[in-house]
């Protein structure tokens, strides 16, 4: 191979490395999908225990309207370690994050959040989990990425963990009122124990609150006094 020719391919070698690092997908990279009063929702972020630690998946997150009811399931395998432990309800194998963001104007709504098993009921059941869980937390953007384990910098919990070390064929199910738009992770967690693994399933719902009789009267006040005040504006122009 002559000098000039080798020196071509070592230039194209080092495009070829330079565009796929450019091109390699990075949490930043992840895709908002906007759902506005229903649609299926698959995790943000995973993180499964192996014998080295853990691996990261990452996914879409979400642009959520009100109101809404938004579903999510996923399955997993058998794990391979333990990723962390709650104080609530114990120790868990995978947690699956999911990121979505409530637009504005959204202050005062309420937010319900189920979780249960797929095929929950058969005594050693295909697919089961032990110590099914989850939170919710506010972060400070919508560019902040979930941790495995632990909350990112500037967290505001909502709720702690919460769930059932044996779910069988209960229903996880926590509302929480007051939330403000903003951006919010839901963490969901536990052991997959069936022969198969497991498989959960949940929904997040949205619901509008109404403003207060109260309230209505005050902007109405308020648009009263503004007319009036036009008027006495308008009189003394005259």
């Amino acid at each position: 191979m002559n000098t000039v020719l080798r020196h071509i391919l070592q230039g194209f070698a080092i495009l070829t490395v330079a565009l796929g690092a450019s091109l390699a997908p990075t949490a930043a990279d992840a895709a908002t999908v906007p759902l506005a009063g229903s649609g299926q929702m698959t995790y943000s972020y995973e993180f499964l225990a192996n014998a080295s630690g853990y691996s990261t998946l990452t996914g879409s997150t979400y642009q959520l309207g009100v109101p809404g009811t938004y579903t999510f399931s996923n399955t997993l395998g058998t794990p391979a370690g333990t990723l962390g432990t709650s104080t609530q309800v114990g120790s868990y194998s995978f947690q699956d994050s999911y990121v979505f963001t409530i637009a504005q104007g959204a202050s005062g709504d309420v937010l319900t959040a189920s979780l249960q098993l797929q095929f929950p009921g058969a005594p050693t059941p295909t697919l089961d989990l032990s110590n099914l869980q989850f939170r919710l937390y506010a972060v400070v953007s919508s560019s902040t990425a979930p941790i495995p384990v632990g909350l990112p910098a500037g967290s505001t919990v909502v709720s702690a963990w919460t769930g059932l070390a044996n779910p069988g064929t209960a229903t996880i199910s926590a509302t929480f009122g007051n939330i403000a738009a903003g951006t919010y992770i839901l963490d969901i967690a536990g052991l997959p124990s069936g022969s198969s693994g497991g498989m959960y399933g949940g929904a997040v719902q949205l619901t509008a609150t109404p403003l207060p009789a109260a309230a209505w009267l005050l902007m109405s006040g308020a648009g009263l006094l503004g007319f009036t005040a036009r008027r006495r504006g308008a009189a003394q122009a005259c």
